[in-house]
This record gives structure tokens, sequence and C-alpha cells, in this order.
């Protein structure tokens, strides 16, 4: 039974009817991000944003959705707009959880356009002395981050004993039962991107973090981050991640332009493709690997998302990015509506502020 903790992403993309085309470089180059260059200065209508439907939103967050920490706004690379909640600053870091999935599979893209990572490659090949003997060796690389890799793991609250025990050891997800055969049942499970990581580090011949740095922050000028490791020192590839606001928008720019020098705009089509029986429908969003695919206000949007609100939303045809973080101590229940809250002032406050 899927987790209830991720439901939100399942019931609230509203407006969803056909399914929104793969992610692809814009066919011209786009500057670079004010983020990267240590700027961040936001202006509405440099940006195409109308100010005084940005400072209406402002004021219906405030007065609807306590939980947020954090709203950051860019368009076509340009700050947009940008406020914090709660005590949080622009500095202050903030754990991104299962948002981190998404910056693995555009990692994962990274090591494979780099010729160190077969993707279909058996994890019994890549993982041999951690690989169990009773093991399907069909598993792949891409069935974890199809989320397809049949094994039986239980999703549960980030802080939920299931998640301990992976957060102890991420090889912990490979030990468990084999539900299904790899690649024909679409599960939720963190345990996959656990096993991630672990693959990533092992191909990297490095570590998770260190490679991250190196191709994917380091570029982008990301500096204040932290990544949660297990016993190993094996970077936690489900929830592990910690970034600033600004930075997450820094990343979601990157997706949006084509992945730069980090990844090529094939893999990120690949990424943003949704998978057969997972395309976005009225009330459920699509899944490709590691985003979530929907349909906001008419307009085909992308994004990352994470327990308590934590959100990196692409919408291409408006060349938009929207950040927010949220309270990652609040109930399952309490997540459940907090999300679709989220999402929907994004889609019916934020969206319309775009000008042609």
């Amino acid at each position: 039974m899927l987790l209830r903790a991720v439901l939100f992403v399942v019931l609230v993309a509203v407006a969803m009817g056909v399914g929104p085309a793969p992610l692809t470089a814009r066919a011209r180059d786009w500057p670079p991000s004010p983020v990267a260059q240590g700027a961040f200065n936001p202006d509405a209508a440099a940006a195409g944003m109308d100010l005084a439907q940005l400072q209406a939103a402002e004021a219906a967050l405030r007065a609807g959705l306590p939980h947020v920490h954090s709203l950051v706004v860019l368009r076509r690379g340009v700050p947009a707009w940008e406020s914090y909640y709660g005590g949080y600053r622009a500095g202050s870091r903030h754990r991104v959880l299962s948002v981190t999935k998404s910056v693995l599979a555009v990692l994962a893209g990274a090591a494979a356009d780099r010729g160190l990572l077969n993707v279909d490659a058996p994890l019994a090949e890549l993982l041999p002395d951690m690989f169990p003997p009773e093991g399907d060796r069909s598993l792949t690389t891409r069935h974890l981050l199809m989320l397809r890799s049949g094994l039986d793991w239980q999703e549960d609250h980030p802080l939920g004993r299931t998640m301990r025990a992976a957060l102890s050891d991420v090889f912990a997800p490979l030990r468990r039962p084999q539900r299904a055969a790899p690649g024909s049942e679409w599960r939720y499970s963190s345990g996959d991107y656990q096993l991630v990581s672990a693959v990533l580090a092992r191909a990297t011949g490095s570590d998770t973090r260190r490679f991250a740095d190196a191709v994917l922050f380091q570029p982008l000028g990301i500096h204040n981050w932290r990544w949660q490791t297990d016993r190993r020192g094996i970077a936690l590839g489900g929830i592990g991640l910690a970034l600033t606001p600004r930075d997450m928008a820094q990343f979601g720019h990157l997706v949006l332009a084509g992945g730069g020098s980090v990844t090529t705009p094939g893999w990120l089509a690949q990424i943003t493709t949704p998978q057969p029986g997972l395309e976005p429908q009225p009330g459920r969003p699509g899944y490709g690997y590691g985003w979530w695919l929907a349909l906001l206000n008419g307009q085909p949007a992308y994004y990352a998302a994470g327990f308590g609100g934590q959100l990196i939303v692409l919408v291409p045809g408006l060349e938009l990015v929207v950040v927010m973080t949220g309270d990652e101590t609040v109930s399952v229940a309490a997540h459940e509506v907090n999300g679709g809250r989220s999402l929907s002032f994004i889609e019916n406050s934020i969206l319309p502020a775009a000008r042609p």
C-alpha cells in the first residue's frame, strides 16, 4: 500500500488531463542564473512578473499557509520574489527530504553521461559484495530510478521505523524480499533511492557527496549544503540532502535550462517522461525518474516534492521556477493537506503573475 505520506502528490495535482511532454532544453541559450553568481536581488518587473499579484500572493500565503518556511520565484533565471517565515532566512539550510531523489536522478545522468555508470547493468554486477545470493539478478539502477525494484519496502514517515533502519544502512532495502519482478510494479520507495546512492558511490569510485560537489554544486556556486550519511558514510539517497531555498531554485533553473555542463537534455527528457501507466490524470500526477509531472493552470509542470511541503516546481512554458519549503515535523495527515495547499497556491497565485 502506497505510503500516505506521499499521497498528497497523487491527490492534489489539480486540473490535470493530457500529460505534459518531457522536459527538454529551450531552443535558445538561457542566461546563467544570478544565484550562481552570488547575486540575488528580486525584481519582479525584470523577471516579467506582476509585482502586485506577487504581493497579493504573499499576503494570501501568510494568511492561509502557516506551514510554509520560504517562497522563492525565478523567471528566465531572474529572481522575481523571495520571502521567509518562522525564523528562517535566506542562508538557512532546509532538509528537503524526498527532493533528494530528484537531485539524485540528475546525478545518475551525470555519471552515465561521463561513462561512469550504466543504468541498465545488473546491480549484482555493480554491487557484487553487497548483493544477496537470493536477489533477483535482473534488477538494475534504472529500475531503482523508476521506483520499480519490486523489493518489499514499506514506506513510512521520514522518522519512522523503516526509514530509521535505512538511515543506518543504505543497503538495508536490498535485503528485503522480492515482492515482484523488477520493472513490473511501481511502488513509492525511498529504499530504491538509498540504493541509487550506493550504486553512484561505487560507480564513481568516490562517494555521492563528493561527486555531487564536483559536478553539480560547485559549478552552480552552491556551497551551503549538507548530505546525511549512513554508518558507512554513504549519502542517503531517499531523504538526506539539505539546501537553502535559493540553491534549490538554482538547481531548478539548471534542470529547466537543459542541464548545462552537469547532464544532457536527453537524460532530462528521460527522467521527465511519464512512465507507462503513470501518465498524469485528473487527480493524479505522473512520475518519471524522481520527478512528478502535472498540469498546473493549464501549463505542463515538473516538480520535486519532499515531505512537509518541500517543492521545486518547474514550468517550462513560462520559464518559471518556484521553490517552497515547509514544516517537516507535521503529521502525515497534516502533510497531505499542506502539500495540496502549496501546489494549489503555486497554481492559482504564482503562475497567473507571469506576464506574457
